[in-house]
C-alpha cells in the first residue's frame, strides 16, 4: 500500500474503533473499576504486541525509548485516556466527548507556539474552531448533568486529560522513538499499564478485581484491549509520524459522532435534528482539516524578534 492509503486506513481505523471506545467504557464501568480498566486494556494489549514482535524480530530496544515511552504513555495513556475512564462515572459521555474534543485546537496551537513550530493555514484555523462549535451544536439538546461536587471536578480532569494527550501527542513527534510505530505503541501501552498497575494497588482496586464482573464488561475489556489499543492506538501513533497534528488529531471531531450513532443504535439514545446537522458539519471540517493540511508553514524567522533570531542562526 502507497503512503496516502495509509494514512486513509489508519484515520478510518482511528475515526471508528475509538468512536466505539466510548460505548466500550461505558459497559465496562458496570463491574470495572476505572483503573482497572487501564491496568488489563494497556498493560495486556502492550505485553501481547512486545511478545508478537519479539516473535518476529524487531529491533533493539534502547533505553532512551523507555524514557521517551514512558513520558509519552504517562501524557497520553495514563492522564489521557485515564481521565476519560474515571470522568466517565459521573459526566455523561456526549460531554466527555464534547471536552475532549478540544484537542485538535490545542495540539495546533501547541505546534504553533513551540520553538521551530509552524503556522496552521488560515483555512486549518477555521475549520477546527467550526468544528469546535459543531461539537457544541451536536450536543447542545443534551440536558445538563446533576449539578454535584463530583461533576465539576470530572469535568475538570477532562480539560487537564486534554491538554496532556495534546501536548504528549507534539512531544511524541520528536522524541527518540524505534523506528517501528508498533514497537513504539507496545512500549508506551507497557509504561501506562504500570502506572495503572501502581495507582490500582494503591486504590485497592485489584483484590477482588474481577470477581464479580459481567459478560458485557468482560467483552469490552477484550475489545478496548485489542480493537481499542493494539489496532486504533498504533494506527494514531503512526499518523503522528506520518502526517501533520491537524490531521492526526481529527478524530477528536468524528469520534464523538460515532459514538452518538452507536448510543443509538445499541441504547436507543434519541438522533435528533442537531445530531445529523452537528455532524455534517463536522465531517465537513474534517474534510477541510484533511485537505489544507499539508500547506502548514514553517515560521517565518524575520518576523521573530531580534533575539529569537540571533539564537535561531546555524552554528
Amino acid at each position: 500500500m502507497n503512503k496516502r492509503a495509509l494514512i486513509i486506513l489508519n484515520i478510518l481505523i482511528v475515526y471508528f474503533v475509538w468512536g466505539s471506545t466510548f460505548l466500550a467504557i461505558r459497559f465496562a464501568l458496570e463491574s470495572v473499576s476505572p483503573f482497572m480498566i487501564g491496568t488489563f486494556r494497556f498493560l495486556t494489549a502492550g505485553i501481547i504486541l512486545l511478545i508478537i514482535l519479539k516473535i518476529i524480530g524487531c529491533e533493539e530496544i534502547k533505553p532512551v525509548y523507555w524514557r521517551s515511552a514512558f513520558i509519552i504513555g504517562a501524557m497520553l495513556l495514563f492522564v489521557g485516556g485515564g481521565s476519560v475512564f474515571w470522568a466517565e462515572q459521573y459526566v455523561p459521555s456526549g460531554l466527555t466527548a464534547l471536552i475532549v474534543s478540544a484537542a485538535p485546537l490545542l495540539m495546533v496551537l501547541m505546534d504553533w507556539l513551540r520553538p521551530g513550530g509552524k503556522y496552521p493555514s488560515h483555512q486549518v484555523f477555521i475549520a477546527i474552531i467550526v468544528g469546535l462549535a459543531g461539537v457544541s451544536f451536536l450536543f447542545a439538546g443534551d440536558a445538563l448533568p446533576e449539578k454535584n461536587v463530583y461533576t465539576y471536578i470530572g469535568m475538570g480532569v477532562l480539560i487537564a486529560s486534554t491538554i496532556s494527550w495534546s501536548a504528549g501527542s507534539i512531544f511524541a513527534r520528536s522524541a527518540p522513538l524505534p523506528k517501528s510505530s508498533l514497537l513504539t505503541s507496545a512500549l508506551e501501552m507497557i509504561c501506562a499499564g504500570i502506572l495503572f498497575f501502581i495507582i490500582s494497588l494503591i486504590n485497592g482496586d485489584l483484590f477482588g478485581a474481577f470477581s464479580g464482573i459481567s459478560l458485557k464488561s468482560g467483552l469490552s475489556l477484550i475489545y478496548l484491549s485489542v480493537f481499542g489499543s493494539i489496532i486504533a492506538y498504533n494506527g494514531y501513533v503512526w499518523l503522528l509520524h506520518n502526517t501533520t497534528p491537524a490531521l492526526a488529531s481529527t478524530h477528536s471531531y468524528v469520534n464523538p459522532v460515532v459514538a452518538l450513532f452507536l448510543g443509538w443504535y445499541f441504547a436507543s439514545e434519541p438522533v435528533t435534528f442537531h445530531t445529523i446537522l452537528g455532524s455534517c458539519i463536522i465531517i465537513i471540517c474534517v474534510i477541510v482539516i484533511t485537505f489544507y493540511s499539508p500547506h502548514l508553514k514553517k515560521k517565518d524567522p524575520s518576523k521573530l524578534p531580534i533575539q529569537k533570531r540571533l539564537t535561531n542562526k546555524p552554528r
